[in-house]
């Protein structure tokens, strides 16, 4: 679940401030601590806290400045807005795709494909800016402390993303995998590396949550511990600070 859209919230990072114009491709210094030329690029912009609008002419840019391959399905990217709202705080996002997307997963668990992102054809996100958090993780003296940094919260509030999951490797995982409604992807620094993580439900509105490295460009699965306890405690800001992403107003609008 860790890959879904991760390229849509990076991207929308990115952009001049509220003047809708497209930032050029080469005046952006490539994130080197970031192994897909697509998120090294947005990653790069996001440092820049810039607001406007990019589309997939810009992203091919970047992946032929780079001299490498990407695995992200930018070429669908019709458009995507970051709108500012409250400065250093919020923002609005809004993406638009050539088509509603039902595509293979990029990314691999177990050497396969774990199934398909499916995303309507306009998605939109409030993102919260909230800077650090800092998690208990195990009792007692197991305890300690996991401390995200750059944290950026986008909450899915119009539109809809979800991950359906193959049925084979559902059943060889005994559920650890599951078909899920995405409600918010977050980003952020850990240990001194920059990560992706996407919550959401399952269909019997069991919490569910992937996490992505981007260093390494791929899903970590199963998650280590500390983030599977940053996920729980993720969700539950989540929806604190969007409480129609909690599962009694989800009830009212059901996974297709």
């Amino acid at each position: 679940m860790g890959a879904l859209l991760p390229w849509i919230v990076l991207s929308s990072m990115l952009l001049r401030a509220g003047d809708g114009a497209s930032v050029p491709a080469e005046s952006v210094t490539l994130a080197a601590d970031v192994h897909d030329p697509v998120f090294a690029y947005l990653v790069g912009l996001v440092d820049g806290g810039l607001y406007g609008m990019i589309d997939a002419k810009t992203l091919e840019q970047a992946v032929q400045r780079a001299d490498s391959g990407s695995q992200l399905p930018y070429q669908h990217l019709r458009s995507l807005t970051r709108t500012i709202e409250r400065e250093f705080q919020t923002a609005r996002i809004d993406a638009s795709f050539d088509k509603g997307l039902s595509l293979p997963i990029p990314y691999r668990i177990l050497g396969y494909s774990p199934g398909r992102l499916r995303s309507t054809q306009r998605v939109s996100f409030h993102e919260w800016i909230l800077g650090e958090i800092i998690i208990a993780h195990g009792e007692g003296a197991a305890a300690r402390e996991v401390r995200l940094s750059d944290v950026h919260l986008f909450a899915v509030r119009d539109g809809t993303l979800r991950v359906d999951i193959d049925g084979w490797l559902d059943a060889l995982l005994g559920g650890k995998l599951d078909d899920t409604r995405i409600t918010g992807l977050v980003l952020f620094r850990w240990d001194g590396e920059r990560w992706g993580i996407a919550v959401g439900y399952n269909e019997d509105w069991g919490g569910r949550s992937g996490l992505l490295s981007l260093r390494e460009d791929e899903i970590r699965f199963p998650s280590p511990p500390p983030m599977k306890t940053a996920a729980w405690k993720l969700r539950q800001i989540l929806e604190g600070l969007e409480p129609s992403l909690r599962p009694d107003s989800l009830r009212a609008h059901p996974m297709h």
